[in-house]
């Protein structure tokens, strides 16, 4: 997997993580449905102007592609990936090690030069998200 899972991404957008405008190739969770989807494609309303998008492609687990107004994945959370995580690290005088270490990958959060925290997981996303999630959630 890719991306974080349902109940991770669940904690990052309560924790206020930014949900991006739908793009090619993003995770997408639909609780309704209980489902993970990937957006296959982007259409505008005919007049092949992109600032005019009105339908969003994407494909179910194991179906076919469907496609929908914008407005249907409203309640849609974002599942972002490792790297799309990493992007939103913006917190003053910070920087961050990410690497692959056996079997696992970690992240080492540094402040003020000293290493504040160090996670490790099987997921590169869910390692990312772990260290986000130490900085940006409430306690």
């Amino acid at each position: 997997m890719s991306h974080v899972t349902p109940e991770t991404a669940l904690r990052l957008e309560a924790a206020g993580f930014p949900k991006p405008e739908m793009q090619f190739g993003q995770f997408w969770y639909f609780p309704g449905k209980k489902k993970e989807v990937v957006i296959t494609g982007l259409h505008d309303d005919g007049d092949g102007r992109l600032d005019n998008l009105k339908y969003i492609a994407f494909s179910w687990q194991g179906t076919d592609s469907d496609l929908q107004k914008e407005a249907f994945f409203k309640h849609f959370m974002f599942l972002p990936t490792a790297t799309d995580i990493l992007k939103e690290f913006k917190v003053p005088v910070f920087s961050h090690w990410f690497e692959f270490v056996g079997t696992r990958f970690q992240i080492q959060v540094f402040v003020n030069g000293g290493m504040e925290h160090q996670f490790f997981h099987e997921n590169p996303a869910e390692c990312a998200a772990m260290a986000w999630l130490q900085i940006h959630e409430k306690k």
